[in-house]
């Protein structure tokens, strides 16, 4: 039997309690839908303005859990190690946040040489489309000289902002 700190069991009773309440008080009920997930305010400047509950704004009837909102990472790996799950293998590499392989709020570069093969896919995706893009006098043709370019640009990151968004 797994053994819980008491900061852990409160977590759990926390969790427990959220899912219930918002169970009973019609959260999931009158024909909507219950999406739980496990986003946090800490992983970026957006995330951090997201509620506990929240309604889909394009469909009234989807809502949104988001039982653990408010805890840290440190509270995840207690919570992890404390009750021997399991989980991916690539955060003992070093990795913070999974998701698709060379998303624009991820380390592309990192990302490339871990993936050769799905960064080489993106490349000649990037020069293919780029080179199209150009040809048809699209505005993506327009800001680099080419598609070599912007995939270096791509991989630089530096399209980031300070908050996580893209392009300023």
């Amino acid at each position: 039997m797994a053994h819980f700190t008491p900061r852990q069991m409160q977590a759990i009773r926390v969790i427990d309690s959220r899912i219930k309440k918002f169970i009973l008080y019609g959260g999931a009920m009158g024909g909507g839908r219950l999406v739980m997930t496990g986003i946090r305010s800490e992983e970026s400047a957006k995330r951090a303005l997201r509620q506990m509950v929240e309604t889909c704004f394009k469909d009234g009837g989807k809502r949104y859990l988001h039982p653990i909102i408010d805890w840290t990472s440190k509270d995840v790996w207690q919570f992890l190690k404390g009750n021997n799950i399991e989980y991916c293998s690539l955060y003992d590499e070093g990795w913070k946040r999974l998701g698709c392989v060379l998303c624009p709020f991820s380390n592309q570069k990192l990302e490339a040489k871990r993936w050769p093969k799905i960064a080489e896919a993106y490349h000649r995706a990037i020069v293919r489309c780029y080179g199209d893009s150009a040809r048809d006098g699209r505005a993506a043709g327009k800001t680099f000289k080419d598609g070599e370019e912007f995939w270096r640009w791509w991989l630089s990151g530096r399209g980031k902002t300070e908050d996580g968004g893209l392009f300023t």
